[in-house]
């Protein structure tokens, strides 16, 4: 079972707490998704990137602590010029 937190920001002062959904697809994907969004992908194995998560959108992090029985999902905007 995994868990998750995190916190978003969308203005200065304001906090918005998404809807996180872990998604495991037919195609043996896991996806994290935010919003119905998805933010990140699982490495699969026998690939550089085996049990990593890899960021699909601008500003998430997703990390798995010792175990990887729990993630932190993180959002930090990006700068907008």
């Amino acid at each position: 079972m995994a868990s998750a937190s995190m916190g978003g920001h969308t203005r200065e002062d304001q906090t918005m707490d998404p809807d996180i959904v872990l998604e495991h697809t037919a195609d043996g994907r896991m996806l994290i998704k935010a919003n119905g969004v998805p933010i990140a992908e699982r490495g699969k194995p026998g690939t550089p990137h085996a049990r990593q998560w890899i960021p699909l959108q601008p500003g998430w992090r997703v990390t798995s602590g010792k175990g990887h029985r729990r993630i932190q999902i993180t959002y930090d905007p990006p700068e907008v010029h």
